[in-house]
């Protein structure tokens, strides 16, 4: 009895801690509150290896916007919490979210296609910050411009 009674918590702490999230609830839980107040977002692509190297970088168009939103929306996340992940990319992408008057607000960064790092600002509490493994995306036809 004993032994059933550990295989279910060890089969339920193991679906709990690999849930899937998707791109929509990650909008609608984290950074909604937010966006209101998003005027631009800026798009930048680097690499990171023996220094950084900036390959890209633009304000996105509203038609960008929406691609953008229709990939990340469309993907499965995994939150990771702050447990270490490994780093498989140099490549780097972010969109950074300001205000009228250029106050970040949310920024987004992503290693390769691998991880997210998600940071939402309101400039008077705490940022709110998360991280991600992504387990299922269309995204690098947004950041390769297909």
């Amino acid at each position: 009895m004993i032994a059933l009674a550990v295989s279910v918590i060890i089969v339920t702490a193991f679906i709990g801690n690999n849930q899937r999230v998707s791109g929509k609830e990650i909008m609608k839980n984290m950074m909604m509150d937010f966006y209101e107040e998003v005027c631009t977002v800026r798009f930048r692509k680097t690499t990171e290896n023996t220094g950084i190297v900036v390959f890209e970088e633009r304000i996105l168009t509203e038609r960008e916007l929406e691609h953008f939103f229709y990939c990340f929306e469309e993907s499965e996340y995994k939150e990771i919490g702050s447990s270490p992940f490994s780093i498989e990319t140099d490549i780097r992408y972010y969109l950074i979210f300001t205000d009228k008057l250029g106050r970040e607000r949310i920024r987004m960064k992503f290693y390769g296609t691998d991880t997210l790092i998600l940071d939402c600002m309101d400039g008077k509490n705490e940022p709110k910050h998360k991280r991600y493994l992504i387990k299922k995306t269309d995204l690098e036809s947004f950041f390769e411009g297909e």
